[in-house]
């Protein structure tokens, strides 16, 4: 018999570890958590600037979890660029813009059909 719990997924973030990456990727590939869950930002769409494109791409390389990303990034070109790393679920932020069309698609496509989040009313 399925408790009520059973469906519900873990994912870890590893962005209070931004100074220790490999070990704290290494402790969510020891743990019971399903995905690693790696917050991007550009710096622009939000002050801070975490996980450049190659260190995303090298995190992802070294994880044995599944990817959780969220992009918390201004350009949509950002958001194409990291969505071709097929992480498993994908989330990002964009303004109410016609240049946004078409991105969350392109993103959906490009990631193996991977869940994909829009939120287009942010900040």
């Amino acid at each position: 018999m399925k408790k009520s719990g059973d469906n519900m997924k873990v994912s870890v973030s590893i962005l209070k570890e931004y100074d220790r990456l490999i070990r704290a990727v290494n402790k969510v590939n020891e743990s019971k958590a399903d995905f690693l869950h790696i917050d991007v930002m550009d710096g622009k769409f939000v002050d801070n600037e975490k996980f450049p494109y190659e260190v995303a791409k090298d995190i992802i390389s070294i994880s044995k979890k599944k990817i959780d990303m969220h992009l918390m990034v201004q350009d949509k070109r950002t958001i194409k660029k990291y969505a071709e790393l097929l992480p498993d679920y994908l989330t990002f932020h964009g303004p109410r813009a016609r240049a946004w069309d078409g991105t969350a698609g392109y993103a959906r496509w490009t990631a193996g059909c991977a869940p994909v989040l829009f939120h287009p009313v942010s900040a």
